[in-house]
């Protein structure tokens, strides 16, 4: 402990040959972290004076992993979720969506796979904040992030991959979403704010034959074709196959989610209805606990949305 006490107060090593290259920046890096977390000087924290030696011992753990390179599965959802929160394309080169821009870099950096969407991203970038966005930009940068996330699927194990969507796969991303679909055991949630028909005859099938069905989309952005084409289902199917449709507040809907039984959330990089028609896409599986955050948030607006058609089923947070 004293070593590495000197170490950091005078960036020397026990032999007083200066610590050189990593070794130094590792130092430096760790007792600026530990000023960070109000460690008044090396010497308190040696003698015990601010916290006990158990309590330093986890905090050391916890500094020298959050210093450990992210694994792909990590960064994989990292990406997933920036990509799903991707701005609008006039918004694009504004001040607003620096840090998103500067997350996407970092992260796609981070991979070592993919340095030609690196280049390519960062020209996009650069080409947006002089010119500002638009939907030609906003698409290849869309499917170089989807293309990292292809990449980065490879290397997760089978459990937790989603889908890389080629542009044009139309049966692609339908065979992707009904493979997530069929895992559910006791019901599937659909967000989209721009729900239409096709949410309804395409993908609402996916789900087991018997379990409830939801869809949430906005009042404003869901096509008129949602209601008609929901009633119909209802006349036909009722309570052989449950589904009941609701329409959040103008504009409180970002996301495009399916979530299979309260547990499990998979990102969809475009609405349903437009899924992988003209551009690459991607079917993301969340991690448990940005996932969990999402399915409550959107169970929540479910409970306070109003009834475009009304089902028989329950939704709730719990998955249990």
């Amino acid at each position: 402990m004293m070593i590495l006490v000197d170490a950091l107060e005078t960036g020397n090593s026990v032999d007083d040959k200066p610590i050189r290259g990593s070794s130094r920046t590792t130092g430096a890096i760790l007792w600026a972290k530990l000023q960070q977390r109000g460690v008044a000087t090396q010497r308190q924290v040696l003698y015990g004076a601010v916290m006990n030696s158990e309590d330093y011992q986890k905090m050391m753990n916890q500094l020298l992993k959050s210093m450990e390179k992210p694994s792909p599965e990590a960064l994989y959802h990292q990406l997933g979720r920036l990509r799903n929160d991707m701005p609008r394309p006039a918004e694009l080169g504004k001040p607003s969506s620096s840090k998103w821009i500067g997350s996407v870099l970092a992260i796609v950096e981070a991979t070592e796979l993919s340095v030609m969407e690196l280049v390519n991203l960062r020209t996009y970038f650069d080409h947006v904040n002089r010119n500002g966005g638009s939907d030609a930009s906003s698409n290849l940068i869309a499917q170089n992030i989807d293309t990292v996330l292809a990449k980065l699927e490879l290397k997760l194990p089978a459990e937790t991959q989603g889908a890389f969507i080629p542009a044009g796969g139309v049966f692609d991303g339908y065979t992707a979403v009904s493979r997530a679909a069929a895992t559910a055991k006791k019901h599937v949630f659909f967000i989209d704010p721009y729900g239409d028909d096709q949410l309804i005859s395409a993908f609402v099938p996916l789900a087991p034959e018997g379990l409830p069905v939801f869809v949430l989309s906005d009042e404003q952005y869901a096509k008129p074709s949602l209601k008609p084409a929901a009633e119909r289902w209802m006349a036909q199917w009722g309570a052989k196959r449950p589904l009941e449709v609701r329409l959040a507040p103008h504009r409180s809907l970002h996301d495009r989610l399916l979530v299979v039984d309260s547990d499990t959330a998979w990102v969809v990089g475009q609405s349903f209805k437009d899924l992988a028609k003209r551009a690459h896409s991607a079917l993301v599986r969340m991690d448990p606990e940005s996932g969990a955050l999402k399915i409550n948030a959107h169970i929540e607006m479910w409970k306070t949305a109003t009834k475009m058609v009304q089902g028989n089923g329950r939704i709730s947070n719990d998955a249990s």
